[in-house]
């Protein structure tokens, strides 16, 4: 058997990356799964996300103010929502929002750990651990400028499943389109 070099570790995570880049391209050409939920932007989605019917957003929202749109895979192992900005977030730049949201996101649970953020083209992003009963979750929430109103949307799974998600819902957020960036 032969040692395993550093080299050989760079090597295939190179190969594997481009390969995923390739495909994710591919899927993002075809316009698979493109959704337009009305709130001023249409997005690609990535397979197996479903919009979750009344009694499926209760079980995953308790709160009687839910986000606008809510899509789940399976019975809510991993979940997309998309949303308005509230409207004394509507009037600060999408930067000062990020941090606000931050700062909230904190506060509600000291636990909460907020690992990175970002941008995606247009789009703002912070990925942060919570935790829900016994369970660590993965979320990213990100933030951008729909037609007329900045969109709020999230993303959740569970914490072990982050690194097969984080890549494609990253890749995801380059798929929106507002009718202003679409001309």
């Amino acid at each position: 058997m032969e040692r395993v070099t550093n080299e050989d570790f760079d090597s295939l995570r190179l190969r594997v990356k481009r390969k995923f880049a390739s495909e994710s391209l591919k899927s993002q050409e075809a316009g698979e799964n493109r959704q337009d939920f009305q709130l001023g932007f249409s997005i690609r989605i990535p397979d197996g996300f479903v919009r979750a019917d009344e009694k499926a957003a209760e079980k995953i929202y308790w709160s009687q103010r839910r986000p606008t749109v809510i899509l789940l895979i399976g019975e809510g192992k991993a979940g997309l929502t998309f949303q308005a900005l509230e409207e004394e977030l509507q009037r600060e730049d999408l930067f000062t929002a990020r941090e606000i949201l931050r700062g909230v996101l904190s506060k509600l649970d000291s636990r909460t750990v907020v690992y990175d953020t970002g941008e995606e083209g247009e789009v703002l992003w912070l990925d942060y651990k919570s935790f829900a009963g016994n369970e660590t979750v993965y979320n990213l929430v990100f933030l951008f400028q729909g037609n007329e109103k900045k969109i709020l949307g999230s993303f959740y799974c569970s914490f072990e499943a982050y690194d097969r998600w984080r890549p494609e819902v990253l890749d995801m957020l380059n798929t929106i389109e507002t009718k202003e960036n679409a001309e």
